[in-house]
């Protein structure tokens, strides 16, 4: 039971809401605990390290008491009481039936159910507008896109950045929405071979452009994928979306373990970095007024000050932390988040023009004072998102995290994370080795910012043979990698079509297999996966074509 140190730091720090302290107080048992648990839910973060599989369990039969369905000499009169069917079920859930969330709320407290908010509150609020939704990353896109177009009716349009995976078009598209997606670029080396495909920001301002602003209600773009696509330059498209005043939403399904993913949503939320003259002349087009210009002779040039905007960042669970497909984590990262209907961009202080008069000046201080202080009184999108979810959710999502996080604690977390670096070292390396020794019909692209995935293109090899390698691959244990070959026909995603689906641009040709290292992955499986992928690589290459 809990001790009464945790008793005393749920009252104290407010995990629980008053209304539903005297259940709480009810249901209760007070007896001496590890105060290891006294301090999850005081400094509500992770533990420095992690919890022994039966702590972690003594935790949730714990929590399962707060539950007053559990009480002893309960009867229960309604149609949803917690009630079992099958013992396993009860136990697979340590007796916590009631789920998330209430009234259309995932973070309202529950009065017959006070365990369903302590996980959440324990686990991330350390974190400023971060939350567990209990729907995967494409369900979580879409949500979030209805929240969006609540806030903006007359907006119809998604301006997507192609990476060649369904959930986020079929999301777009399940949200009542016009996808409008736009091709990267196809970088080539000397002999105009492609190599990769990166971000074409002059596409993005572009497709605002012909979408024109009133009607576009988000640029989304990708963070981690599989090669040889680049993540998306986020911190440009934050600086595009900041100018235009169009909300920006980042898919970083598996990027929460990538260190190039976080660096790039952290510089999204900074100083918006260099833009190209092409860039430059499109949003001038667009928002003239961001603009300022001290002098004719001088070129038009943004606020010093002027940041990025990202305002909202989804992750799968499943990917990054390890647990069952279908949850998502949220996260709104701070200063990225800005809500309010497009509105000028007012030149900072000590840039405004010094022949303004006093009372000019005030007025556009009073003007950005007013502006900020909105932006501060309304609820995040964050927060729309959450208490736009109908009904009540599975709680499973959430406990899997949590029990997940309190077994690893920081110092399993932080070694987890630097594991897989040492990992894709090592993956690089002998793909590398491999490569070299089979060279007439394999290379490594030569992919500069993508940190999970690799790809190896095939040479003088017909397409059956490709696919051959990858489903021999299959039948002998070795999963996750995929192999691509040129597409006969046009992909359809509803209304739209994609030319070379799978490759991640229409006009990429050339044959290959992709390796990804995620979370968990050792250097045995490795060694296995390439070692299988050499001899079905060489008994294809041995049969007559």
């Amino acid at each position: 039971m809990f001790t009464q140190a945790v008793s005393d730091a749920i009252r104290t720090e407010g995990t629980l809401e008053d209304t539903y302290q005297a259940v709480y107080e009810q249901v209760r048992h007070v007896h001496t605990r590890n105060m290891d648990i006294q301090a999850l839910l005081k400094q509500r973060k992770l533990l420095p390290n992690g919890l022994t599989p039966n702590q972690v369990k003594s935790i949730l039969y714990e929590l399962s008491e707060l539950d007053s369905n559990n009480a002893k000499g309960h009867a229960g009169l309604g149609e949803r009481e917690g009630r079992y069917l099958s013992p396993v079920v009860e136990e697979r859930t340590y007796g916590m039936a009631h789920g998330i969330g209430r009234g259309g709320d995932l973070t309202a407290a529950q009065p017959k159910a006070i365990e369903s908010l302590t996980p959440i509150q324990a686990g991330y609020t350390s974190v400023k507008e971060t939350t567990v939704l209990p729907v995967a990353t494409g369900m979580s896109i879409m949500l979030s896109l209805l929240s969006l177009r609540a806030l903006n009716p007359g907006a119809d349009s998604v301006i997507w950045c192609r990476c060649d995976q369904k959930s986020c078009p079929k999301a777009v598209q399940m949200a009542g929405l016009t996808l409008v997606p736009v091709d990267g670029i196809l970088e080539t080396n000397q002999s105009r071979e492609a190599e990769r495909v990166v971000t074409d920001l002059t596409g993005v301002a572009r497709a605002i452009e012909k979408v024109t602003l009133p009607r576009v209600l988000c640029v989304i773009c990708t963070t981690s994928c599989f090669s040889p696509r680049e993540p998306d330059r986020v911190p440009e498209i934050a600086g595009i979306c900041s100018i235009t005043g169009v909300p920006f939403l980042v898919n970083n399904a598996y990027g929460v373990q990538s260190k190039t993913a976080a660096r790039l949503i952290s510089q999204g939320t900074q100083k918006i970095p260099r833009l190209t003259d092409d860039v430059h002349c499109v949003l001038q087009r667009l928002k003239p007024d961001a603009y300022i210009t001290n002098g004719s002779s001088q070129r038009p040039s943004l606020p010093l000050d002027l940041k990025g905007r990202v305002d909202l960042v989804i992750q799968s669970l499943d990917k990054n932390f390890g647990v069952p497909v279908g949850g998502a984590l949220l996260t709104a990262p701070v200063g990225g988040a800005l809500l309010t209907a497009p509105a000028r961009t007012l030149p900072s202080h000590p840039l405004l023009p010094s022949t303004l008069s006093r009372q000019e000046r005030g007025v556009i201080m009073r003007e950005r004072a007013q502006s900020d202080k909105a932006k501060r009184e309304q609820p995040s999108l964050l927060a729309r998102v959450v208490s736009s979810y109908p009904g009540r959710a599975s709680g499973a999502e959430v406990m899997d995290l949590f029990c997940t996080l309190l077994g690893l604690g920081e110092s399993g977390w932080k070694e987890v994370l630097e594991q897989r670096i040492d990992v894709r070292a090592y993956l690089t390396a002998e793909v590398t080795v491999l490569c070299n020794r089979h060279s007439d019909h394999l290379t490594l692209l030569p992919i500069k910012h993508n940190d999970i995935s690799c790809a190896v293109v095939f040479k003088e090899m017909g397409e059956d043979q490709c696919k051959q390698v990858g489903s021999r691959m299959f039948v002998r244990g070795v999963t996750g990698s995929r192999v691509w070959v040129t597409q006969t026909e046009d992909k359809l995603i509803g209304p739209v079509s994609f030319r070379a689906w799978g490759s991640h641009h229409s006009e990429w040709t050339a044959p290959y297999i992709t390796f990804a290292t995620a979370v968990g992955m050792t250097r045995s499986e490795v060694d296995k996966g390439l070692s299988v992928f050499e001899e079905c690589l060489l008994s294809v290459l041995k049969q007559p074509v």
